[in-house]
């Protein structure tokens, strides 16, 4: 004997005046919701921009802007440097060949 099951629901045959104002009201429900959440947002947004001005976090994070630039050139005047210094160890005289000036192009090895 084999079994068939078969799940879900059916189209409601009483109350279906009942059961679509029920859907109609969750529906109102979760929008009301995230009208709420959506207006709790706004009002945390605009609570951190005010604090914001009254703190000049503003001209903090300008200036943090600027110090991360020069603190990245300066990291790469720094690796330039090394490098030229790397690039003037005279590699040539321990193998025995002639010494040549480095140049940007050529290995240094």
């Amino acid at each position: 004997m084999i079994r068939v099951y078969r799940y879900g629901l059916r189209r409601p045959t009483t109350n279906a005046d009942l059961v679509d104002d029920q859907m109609r009201l969750g529906n109102r429900y979760y929008n009301r919701l995230i009208e709420i959440e959506c207006a709790r947002r706004d009002a945390i947004r605009e609570a951190m921009a005010d604090n914001d001005r009254r703190h000049g976090l503003s001209d903090a994070i300008a200036r943090h802007a600027r110090l991360d630039e020069q603190y990245n050139a300066a990291k790469e005047a720094l690796k330039a440097k090394r490098s030229r210094a790397r690039c003037r160890v005279d590699t040539a005289r321990a193998c025995g060949r002639p010494r040549s000036p480095c140049t940007a192009q050529q290995s240094c090895g």
